[in-house]
């Protein structure tokens, strides 16, 4: 069938952009993102009702986000995010048991918290950290956390910062934490 061959042609093009992307390809990454998305645009015209393919073009707007991220245009970066966050809202909406659209909803929030807050959207950036947090499975909170705490903390808000801290510190394994926590301590101080 026509359409499974483009869904699975837009997944292969999508794994291909994450791939360049984590070799540090980031044109070849962009380009294969863009395909990846013109295929599951169309499908996504065609079967507007496909959670598949919703959730395939979601991904894909992530992965394009991260690239335009990590190169630097967040005006790109916070579109695509955006674009995800709008697809994912919509199917944790309509599947609200469904643990996997949650995490995804989480993710994309935690994605687009530090494109807003780079771009002095900080009031905006914590939102999306608190959302991300809600949503987040427990295993996924502290790695969310400890970003939404220095943004607390460079916003002036340190008793919440410190706060949220001090509850988190005592679950803290390794030294990458805790030095994490120390700067969270060190800007509220």
């Amino acid at each position: 069938d026509n359409a499974d061959f483009q869904r699975d042609l837009a997944d292969c093009y999508h794994h291909l952009g994450r791939l360049y992307r984590l070799t540090d390809q980031m044109a070849k990454s962009e380009t294969a993102y863009l395909q990846a998305l013109t295929l599951w645009q169309k499908l996504a015209k065609e079967n507007p009702a496909s959670n598949r393919i919703q959730a395939g073009l979601a991904r894909t707007h992530l992965g394009l986000g991260n690239v335009y991220q990590i190169t630097r245009r967040l005006g790109e970066a916070q579109k695509s995010y955006q674009q995800a966050l709008d697809i994912r809202k919509t199917l944790a909406a309509a599947h609200p048991k469904e643990a996997e659209y949650q995490r995804d909803l989480a993710i994309t929030h935690n994605n687009l918290a530090p494109i807003l807050k780079a771009m002095g959207r900080v009031p905006e950036s914590l939102k999306d950290w608190e959302r991300a947090v809600e949503l987040a499975p427990d295993r996924l909170k502290p790695a969310i956390q400890l970003p939404r705490m220095t943004a607390l903390a460079r916003a002036g808000k340190y008793m919440e910062a410190s706060n949220e801290a001090s509850q988190l510190v005592t679950k803290a394994k390794g030294g990458d934490v805790l030095y994490r926590f120390a700067c969270v301590y060190a800007l509220s101080a």
